[in-house]
């Protein structure tokens, strides 16, 4: 499998996006990159970032340089890839922290927002828990007060994260159809 990456996945939607090798729950992407996730070789976190920018340009995922930092910064517990700092970035990665960066950029590849993949997005000063089929918090919605969604998944969350953030007593919740 020289200059291949082999991939195994579990999602169906993700398997049809890459080019199928005839082996079931298994696609392969021609890359330049010599990392081979199928193999157990040594991965620093920079590898994995540079690896997985190249996958993500290969099929035309936005911001993939972006998008393979915040995987691969959220996994080693930092907000940034820069937050990590220069010895963490070249410290070889755990089988357990290759594997969730693997499942998270599977994600990734069936063109989900990185902001639903880590399940995590910084708003103001506050990290807010992200689902869909939430809205992903926007810097041009920062001046909102009130929160109105017809969504009770979107009004649950909104209150985990309001007690999780200590400012449930601030928090003015509805839930309404507006439309009809």
């Amino acid at each position: 499998m020289n200059g291949m990456l082999c991939i195994r996945l579990a999602s169906r939607a993700a398997m049809q996006s890459l080019a199928h090798n005839g082996t079931e729950g298994a696609a392969c992407l021609s890359t330049a990159s010599p990392w081979n996730l199928c193999s157990s070789g040594p991965v620093t976190a920079a590898s994995s970032v540079t690896h997985w920018q190249e996958v993500f340009e290969q099929k035309g995922i936005s911001e993939p340089l972006l998008s393979a930092e915040h995987i691969v910064s959220h996994v080693l517990g930092g907000k940034t890839i820069h937050s990590l700092g220069a010895e963490a970035l070249t410290r070889l990665l755990t089988g357990s922290q290759k594997q969730i960066i693997w499942d998270l950029c599977a994600r990734r590849l069936e063109h989900m927002p990185v902001q639903y993949v880590i399940e995590e997005w910084d708003f103001r000063d506050l990290t807010l828990k992200i689902k869909p089929p939430v809205f992903i918090p926007r810097p041009e919605t920062e001046s909102l007060a009130v929160a109105v969604d017809k969504s009770p998944e979107a009004v649950k969350l909104t209150r985990e994260n309001a007690e999780r953030l200590g400012v449930h007593h601030r928090l003015q919740e509805l839930q309404l159809n507006v439309i009809s």
